[in-house]
Order: C-alpha cells, then structure tokens, then sequence
C-alpha cells in the first residue's frame, strides 16, 4: 500500500510539473502578445494585425483551460483514443507558438510527403493540409500537440543557445512528415549543438536537464516519451545530425 501511495504522489508530482511546464510557452506568449496590442495602440509600427493577436489570446487562453483535462485524464484507464490527422495538430502547433518563435527570429517550417505528392507549411509557403488525407491515426490528439509543443520549445532553446547574436545563424526548426504504408514518421530537426554521447542516452531520463536551474523541469521528454510510447504505441527517439537534433517521432498508421 505504501509503494502505491508513493507512486501516486510522485505521479501527481510529475503531472503538476508538467503543467506548470505547459503553461510556460503559452504565458510567455500571451505576455508578448499584450506588448504587441499596447504598442498598436500607442501607434506603433507592428507586423502582426491587432485581431490575429487577439485571436491568438482567445486561442491560449482555451489551450491552457484544456491542458488542465488533458492532465487530469492522462493517468485514466477509461480516456478513449480518436482518430485525428497529424499535419492539422501540427499545424495548430506552428500558429501557438509562433508568436513567441517570432520574437526570437525561429521559423518553423513544415514539410510532409506522402507518396508522389508533397506540401509545405510555413513563413513562405500557403498549404495547411494533407489533400491525401493519409496523415490520420488514432490517439490523444491533444497530447500529442503537447508533445510538439515541448519539443518546439526545447528545439528554440538549442537554437538561441547555438545562435547566440549572431543575426545570420540558420535559426530554422524543420518539421519532415513522411507517410509510409503502416506508419506515419515526424522528424523535428533544429540548428543547435549536438548533444554530448554521455549525456544522450539521458535525455528521457525524469528530472534530468541540462538547462540552468529554474529554467527546465527535467519532465517535458520523459512526459513526452511516455505518451507517445506508453499511450500511443509509438516510438520516441532522439539523434545528432549534421547540422544539429533531430528527434523523431514514430507513429502507426490507420490504413
């Protein structure tokens, strides 16, 4: 009985960790999103319309509301799964966290291809969705763009890190879906160093960060990790590229 009360409460630890981890992006970006509305207001110059601000507040402010059911259900053994097309959650994902990504000078750009026929999603590009209808599956649509939404954020902070001031670093998150015959592979590649090889096979490890204190949990890729494999039956994993990380989600398919 006492082991299972421990796992209970270090459970309910690492879920209020993971809210507050949550709600960081959004709050940061409402924050930006006020600076931008008073500065309308007052006359300056801005490239972002006053409404898409607002709508952009109405939009983190309903996303937060949910995070708090999404949480409060992610231990449940009675939450059913429901189909749901990937290019749309991370498409939502891109719009969310844009205003903050802007303010840094990231883009996001998304790339999907299924079979011959290919889109782009991004600054330069005006495709949102997947003509093939080939990107759905069943799962947690929700905690699924959760999942993105904390590897975007640790993507833009290896790139600040990398970049520093320099105003010509390639400050790009790319985001490559590729829809094969029984599963579905999203790649989320940034421009920051390689992570060292002792630290890599800890990186999904709890409470583990290599961020100074008070700013990383240690939870976002552990959470991260355990729904996409635990409740989606996927895999989560992570890699050194050429020119930065890569981590990559793998997914099955509805065929």
């Amino acid at each position: 009985m006492l082991k299972t009360d421990k796992r209970t409460v270090a459970a309910m630890g690492e879920m209020i960790s993971a809210i507050a981890h949550q709600w960081r992006q959004p709050l940061n970006n409402i924050g930006l999103s006020s600076q931008l509305m008073k500065d309308i207001y007052l006359g300056q110059p801005c490239e972002i319309d006053y409404m898409e601000l607002f709508r952009n507040h109405t939009e983190l402010v309903q996303y937060m509301s949910k995070t708090i059911d999404d949480f409060k259900n992610y231990f449940s053994v009675n939450k059913e799964k429901s189909e749901f097309s990937i290019v749309q959650q991370l498409i939502t994902t891109i719009e969310l966290t844009k205003p903050q990504l802007s303010s840094k000078g990231v883009e996001t750009i998304l790339h999907c291809t299924c079979g011959s026929h290919s889109f782009s999603y991004g600054k330069h590009y005006t495709e949102s969705y997947c003509e093939m209808g080939k990107d759905i599956i069943i799962g947690f649509p929700s905690e699924f763009k959760q999942v993105v939404i904390i590897i975007i954020s640790n993507a833009s902070d290896a790139i600040m890190e990398y970049a520093g001031t320099d105003s010509s670093a390639d400050r790009t998150i790319q985001i490559d879906v590729n829809v094969m015959a029984d599963h579905i592979s999203v790649d989320i590649s940034n421009s920051g160093n390689n992570i060292p090889a002792d630290i890599m096979p800890r990186i999904f490890e709890p409470y583990f960060t290599t961020k100074d204190e008070g700013k990383g949990t240690g939870l976002g890729l552990y959470m991260s990790k355990m729904i996409i494999e635990k409740s989606m039956n996927g895999k989560l994993t992570c890699r050194n590229t050429e020119n930065g990380v890569c981590l990559n989600i793998h997914l099955p398919r509805i065929t």
